[in-house]
């Protein structure tokens, strides 16, 4: 607590009478081991404090963890996610719950879903370390284990956990340094003495002496690394204040470095030392807050800069790390840092073809170094250099990731790619990532049973929008008479494909059925399911629309359904559409369209996804459609989302006349009911050819030689979607002999056996 915290609780104990608690004073009485005190001070929380009574129940849920009553602790915490089901901090009280009882799949769920609220918290980032180094993820666990002991210094747990991982690992230095930290914050912690025990016995065999005291500490285990290239003292006072850290003096060091400062205020060495401690000590705002003081005063100093964009990068924040990165990299051309760091900031907004020369000069200055390595791989696969990024996985030994197995999928080599899954998977058998990217080739071969349980990992990839819920997660239980809730997730596309399940949870007779739905779909699904509550949202993390269904009994994830009612090809119904658009606004479309020409009608889009997900593979130019419209006299009408006016009127100008109705995109129930009056649907791989299967219209869809697992591998319709047609490249990219065959389609192609809205 800071002197001037406690000058004021003094004053106030001095005047007498009851006296308020903030809930971040509370939290320092539990993590001080003052549980009695803090249960008191739970009774004066400020009456002002918004959904008080849940952060109340969400810190007498850590208090009576602390004190082994694990059956009132997960009580309280749920009691607190009823007012508040949000809160990160009870989803985190949850975890420690439920992995006391060994649940580590659903501790997980819930720790990263705190973790994905508040990214920079420690205990978060110690617990999902923690279920992962229970689940045996050892490389998953690392990360956010040493971005705790980063955080949270003192919490011997965490360095005796991150021990354990690097001792997994085989850095058994830095595992023996971490167990020593753990023991020099807690000498009683019986389980960093076991294994310290046992690391010095099998070090010392290995050696063949007994080992010196003490060990020197490895930098990596005691501090993050310098915000410089290295970890070289650029002066002997630092030196002294590196020497108060690995004392273990972490305020000393961070005094003594302030104090430094205030001699001589413009010294970057100094600050970039307090910036780096500033981190240690679990206070990365103050340490940026200093960076940015020095260049207030000194905007042209590039590692000032370069440190700056650095600790954005880490926050994700990639513009406000890109223009200081930028400055850095031109100053110091082949700084690895600032080099690495700028390519990451550019992949992490998509940019991967501007990114891709800077990762190539990060392998020329840093050669053979695999996280080098690895960013550059990644970002081939990114940009769709499938061949490429083999080439390196393959050059280069000891580099392995998940997303080889899908490179050689995305080749067309799926044989080759679930082998590769497969040895790691054995290796790593709860690894999220492993366990999605096979579930990607296993479903794009439509090996379902198989594909939906590794499909079952996705959340635990971690995407900024998971979310979990204060609810028993529904695992394929009977559910008559329950109240079930349906979670929303993925995109809009996929919303709609995954709905098709709706029926089949109605068929196991729930007491109700609660659809939650992103605002834009809602209405539609409502009016296709009226037996279904259906609840829109923003899909946010927030939750607050929770508190209108007290009585949930259990949840499922939308994505979860098909793991349980589409485990085999026969196990999809045929269907002449279940999305049900406003009949109304069908025979206004049907109208509009007369107005705009004789049919028959045939709407078109030919861009899809986003630069990550494969767009360069899933478009083609708008103007690739006009030799289709020569073919026969029809009416063409433009589906594409997003800003293409100027496209659809370049178009018309260069004689490819098409009917564009900007408003019929941007409501989604209008653009239902738009693909439910036309004829024939012809689109590369979006959303849009989900609505057109969902609407029961006919729908061709164009897609690469290796598409996304939605649209299979070989597959001559979409088992999703009766009412489809999936054309497929010969060869990657090739999208002429595609359209020649879709043209020849075209002339064959009888309107009038349209299957019937």
């Amino acid at each position: 607590m800071s002197l001037l915290k406690s000058l004021v609780k003094n004053l106030r104990q001095q005047m007498g009478g009851r006296r308020t608690w903030t809930p971040s004073e509370v939290r320092e009485l539990i993590d001080r081991k003052q549980l009695g005190e803090a249960r008191e001070a739970l009774e004066h929380l400020p009456e002002s404090l918004d959904d008080r009574e849940a952060v109340r129940a969400g810190l007498l849920g850590e208090v009576l963890f602390r004190q082994g009553d694990d059956e009132g602790s997960l009580g309280a915490f749920r009691e607190a996610l009823r007012g508040a089901p949000g809160t990160p901090s009870a989803h985190y009280g949850l975890s420690l719950g439920l992995a006391e009882s060994s649940a580590f799949d659903d501790a997980l769920r819930h720790a990263y879903f705190a973790l994905s609220v508040e990214p920079n918290d420690p205990r978060f980032l110690a617990q999902v370390g923690y279920c992962q180094l229970r689940l045996q993820n050892y490389p998953l666990a690392e990360g956010p284990l040493r971005r705790a002991t980063l955080l949270a210094p003192s919490d011997e747990h965490v360095w005796n956990n991150l021990g354990i991982v690097l001792l997994m690992k085989g850095a058994l230095a830095e595992a023996h340094d971490c167990f020593r930290r753990a023991l020099a914050l807690n000498p009683a912690l019986a389980s960093a003495a076991d294994n310290l025990t046992r690391l010095r016995s099998d070090l010392e065999q290995a050696l063949g002496h007994a080992l010196e005291e003490p060990l020197e500490p490895t930098q990596q285990a005691l501090s993050s690394a310098p915000s410089g290239e290295d970890s070289e003292i650029a002066s002997p006072a630092l030196a002294d204040v590196r020497a108060l850290e690995h004392e273990g003096e972490l305020q000393a060091a961070l005094s003594a470095c302030e104090d430094l400062i205030l001699d001589e205020p413009d010294s970057a060495d100094f600050v970039l030392e307090l910036h780096r401690l500033y981190l240690r000590a679990g206070d990365p705002a103050s340490g940026i807050d200093a960076l940015r003081a020095f260049r207030s005063r000194h905007p042209e100093h590039p590692g000032v800069a370069a440190a700056l964009g650095l600790a954005w990068l880490e926050m994700r924040e990639f513009r406000r790390a890109e223009g200081l990165l930028r400055q850095a990299h031109e100053a110091e051309p082949e700084a690895l840092q600032t080099v690495l760091g700028l390519a990451q900031t550019l992949a992490g907004q998509e940019r991967f073809a501007e990114a891709a020369p800077l990762f190539d000069l990060a392998v020329e200055l840093a050669p053979g170094n695999l996280p080098v390595l690895a960013a550059k791989a990644g970002n081939l696969v990114s940009e769709c250099r499938y061949e490429e990024a083999l080439q390196l996985y393959e050059d280069t030994e000891g580099l392995r990731a998940p997303a080889l197995g899908l490179v050689y999928a995305y080749l067309g080599r799926f044989d080759k790619a679930i082998d590769s899954l497969d040895q790691n998977v054995a290796l790593q058998p709860n690894d999220p990532q492993l366990r999605f990217a096979r579930a990607s080739v296993r479903l794009l071969q439509q090996d379902f049973e198989r594909g939906w349980e590794d499909y079952s990992f996705r959340g635990m990839n971690l995407s900024d929008n998971f979310r979990v819920l204060p609810f028993p997660l529904w695992k394929g239980e009977p559910l008559e008479g329950r109240r079930v809730l349906v979670l929303a997730e993925q995109g809009l596309g996929d919303q709609v494909m995954f709905a098709s399940c709706l029926p089949d949870l109605l068929a196991q007779r729930p007491a109700e059925l609660i659809v939650e739905a992103v605002h834009r779909i809602a209405p539609t699904i409502a009016r296709s399911f009226p037996q279904c509550r259906v609840i829109p949202t923003d899909q946010g993390r927030k939750l607050d629309w929770l508190k209108d269904c007290p009585d949930v009994d259990c949840y499922v994830p939308l994505a979860e359904l098909p793991r349980y009612f589409r485990r085999s090809l026969q196990a999809f119904p045929s269907h002449r559409g279940y999305l049900v658009p406003d009949a109304g606004r069908v025979a206004y479309w049907r109208g509009r369209l007369a107005e705009a020409g004789p049919g028959p009608y045939i709407g078109f889009s030919w861009k899809g996804g986003t630069e990550s997900t494969r767009t360069s593979l899933r478009t083609i130019d708008a103007m690739d459609f006009a030799p289709l419209a020569s073919v026969r006299s029809a009416t063409w009408v433009c589906l594409q989302y997003g800003p293409v006016a100027e496209r659809v009127m370049s178009a018309r100008e260069a004689g490819f006349e098409m009917a564009y109705w900007p408003e019929s995109i941007a409501d989604l129930d209008e653009f239902a009911a738009l693909v439910s009056a036309l004829d024939l649907v012809v689109t590369v791989c979006n959303t849009t050819v989900h609505y057109a299967g969902a609407t029961g219209r006919p729908v061709w869809v164009l897609a690469p030689k290796v598409p996304e697992w939605r649209y299979g591998a070989e597959n001559r319709t979409m088992p999703w979607y009766p009412s489809s047609v999936v054309f497929r490249q010969f060869s990657a990219g090739d999208w002429t002999q595609l359209l020649e065959r879709v043209r020849r389609e075209l002339t064959t192609w009888d309107a009038a056996a349209t299957v019937a809205a």
